[in-house]
């Protein structure tokens, strides 16, 4: 049975076992080798004879091991039957007197040894049983001589010893070595003779398969403790049951990340991390992981992750969080131990600013990823791992130490040879002081100011080389209004002192309709709108190359340890 047909099988069922059954049928080219001893008495004496019957031998039942789980100790015959056939066998009695032998013809038909009621016996090391259990014995037969004829039906109970080797290991059951003790029977008296029967059936040549359940680990089911990597399909029984039996390592040993890997892919769940608010928390080293079956939720991207490749539409991710012990470097990665193309995003909170990104590095594998962040004793980050067109599985690496040298993401030029003012733009994503003077102070910490843009080929150059403005963040730009100048349109200024004789404001904007918005953000598709607060990044403008590819904004400098790159 495949893992689907047992999940199949097992349909919403709430299952609570305390036995393993199984289910078990003798396997085809089993034989059995049946002496039949037939004893005539009569007054003038007796005599005894013996032949053997060869036959096919079909039949099953059900057989139970305990306790719920490998190894088994224990196991209960609750049903069996051994099918035989029949045949006939010549005998010759009482071949000393004068009048020679007396030739007997016996016929069976339709022999079957049957389990009378359930057994149990204990399991040794080496898997064998042995048990003393009630047979019933049932049979058509007729008997020939030259004296009388009869016939009739056997149905006879004994208690015999019964004994076989049981190995039932990983879903499988095998059991053979069988040996049936002899079985007694009367068939009363014919022609002045009393006839007993005695049938001892060889079934050493005889052998049953089948198959068992594997049982979910004891960890598993409502309320039970799962691991450190999560518990998806670890909590629901069913789900548990079907991949074990693909791997019996979850049942008997624990359900690690190899199980939850294979209850995403069967039984459709989702990881346990999907969304951020279920964030699982990170430590020191390497820790398995899969984005199979997530789906995105989370902010946009920076600039510098939200490249033309991916345009910032991620697929599926999953959260993890981490709080540093000390001020130091953060280092998160998925280099080269993933099977798919990955972007890290570290965030403030849930709902909060990307502080860091990282999309393909150099020297990583297959799009994978490497991140590093200035972190700050106590505060916990958010890291969201994202694919890129696909999703898959494998590890994310978190490790203390000296931040990744940068990776390569200039700020863009718009070159005077394009028809442009040879100045250099790029976006960086504000802290939660989201007040312009904020923005304007991060923008002067990297030699620039909030962009002015003055003309429409200056706007179109922004909208298509800032994918993070692309991607939906509100982007404040450097122009604001003269604080005692009417409301809403008049005494708005470039921050440079240069003209303002160009505009793109949106329809119906300005408003002025909080009552303070003194200054403007960018919409992702380039319009703009007089705001107050609502805005995540600042669009910075450079008058000439930056020359700086990474600076952290320490806290102890007055920033929140963003990473920006130019």
């Amino acid at each position: 049975m495949n893992a689907l047909a047992a999940f199949s099988l097992l349909g919403s069922t709430a299952f609570v076992h305390a036995d393993v059954p199984s289910s078990v049928t003798v396997d085809g080219g089993s034989s059995a080798a049946v002496a039949l001893q037939i004893s005539l008495t009569s007054e003038f004496g007796g005599d005894t004879q013996t032949q053997v019957l060869n036959s096919a031998v079909t039949g099953g039942g059900i057989v139970v091991f305990r306790p719920d789980a490998e190894p088994f100790n224990e196991v209960q015959l609750s049903t069996l039957e051994f099918q035989i056939g029949g045949g006939s066998l010549d005998y010759q009695f009482l071949c000393g007197g004068i009048l020679g032998c007396l030739d007997v013809n016996v016929t069976l038909t339709n022999v079957r040894a049957i389990l009378d009621s359930p057994t149990v016996a204990g399991l040794d090391g080496g898997g064998n049983a042995g048990f003393n259990s009630n047979w019933r014995l049932l049979a058509d037969y007729t008997i020939t001589s030259s004296l009388s004829n009869s016939g009739g039906a056997l149905d006879t109970v004994s208690t015999v010893p019964f004994g076989g080797r049981f190995i039932a290991s990983e879903g499988d059951v095998f059991i053979n070595q069988l040996s049936l003790g002899s079985i007694s029977s009367s068939l009363g008296e014919t022609a002045g003779f009393q006839i007993e029967l005695v049938t001892s059936a060889d079934l050493s040549n005889t052998s049953l398969s089948g198959s068992f359940d594997p049982l979910p680990p004891k960890a598993c089911g409502s309320g039970g403790y799962c691991g450190s990597v999560g518990a998806p399909g670890c909590d629901d029984l069913n789900c548990c049951i079907a991949i074990c039996e693909l791997d019996f390592f979850c049942c008997e040993t624990e359900w690690d990340f190899s199980c939850v890997e294979k209850a995403i892919e069967f039984c459709g769940v989702t990881p346990d991390n999907d969304d951020c608010i279920n964030a699982r928390p990170l430590d020191l080293g390497r820790h398995p992981f899969t984005t199979r079956n997530s789906s995105p939720d989370g902010p946009g991207l920076i600039s510098e992750c939200a490249n033309e490749t991916n345009g910032g539409a991620l697929q599926g991710d999953v959260w993890f969080t981490h709080s540093p012990q000390f001020d130091n470097g953060v280092l998160v990665s998925t280099c080269g131990l993933v099977d798919f193309d990955t972007q890290i995003t570290i965030y403030d909170g849930c709902n909060g600013l990307p502080l860091a990104c990282s999309d393909d590095v150099d020297g990583c594998a297959g799009g994978s990823s490497r991140v590093g962040f200035q972190g700050v004793a106590g505060e916990t980050y958010h890291i969201r791992v994202s694919g890129i067109s696909t999703s898959g599985a494998g590890e994310i690496d978190l490790a203390w130490g000296d931040l990744d040298d940068p990776y390569s993401a200039p700020a863009v030029e718009w070159s005077t040879a394009s028809g442009g003012n040879g100045h250099f733009y790029a976006v960086y994503a504000i802290g939660t002081d989201r007040s312009f003077a904020a923005a304007a102070l991060a923008a002067e910490r990297f030699g620039g100011y909030p962009a002015t843009i003055t003309s429409p080929e200056e706007q179109d150059f922004i909208n298509r080389n800032m994918p993070a403005v692309q991607n939906g963040g509100n982007t404040v730009i450097g122009l604001v209004q003269d604080p005692t100048a009417s409301e809403p349109s008049d005494g708005w200024g470039w921050v440079t002192g240069e003209p303002f004789s160009w505009s793109n404001w949106r329809s119906g904007e300005p408003n002025d309709t909080a009552g303070n918005e003194d200054f403007v953000i960018m919409y992702s598709d380039g319009t703009w709108n007089d705001n107050s607060e609502d805005f995540t990044y600042v669009l910075i403008e450079f008058d000439e190359d930056p020359g700086v590819e990474e600076v952290v904004w320490s806290v102890q400098d007055g920033g929140e340890g963003q990473r920006y790159e130019a």
